[in-house]
């Protein structure tokens, strides 16, 4: 029973990581491909959408370090 607890938390952990490098990989393409856009929303976006993975994956290793205590 513990195990099915703990896995939605290592699951979300891994979830979270994996969109923080989606989200970083797409910055140098937001910033060479497409210049012709508004740069500025671009890295904007790009900067938002960077931290709010990076927090919630640090929130689901954080979820996850608890429960193995």
């Amino acid at each position: 029973m513990a195990g099915s607890k703990k896995r939605p938390a290592v699951i979300l952990k891994w979830v979270h990581l994996a969109a923080l490098i989606t989200w970083v990989g797409l910055t140098p393409f937001g910033v060479t491909i497409w210049k012709e856009s508004i740069l500025f929303v671009i890295i904007c976006s790009l900067y938002a959408n960077i931290e709010a993975s990076f927090s919630a994956y640090q929130a689901a290793r954080a979820e996850t370090k608890q429960e193995e205590e």
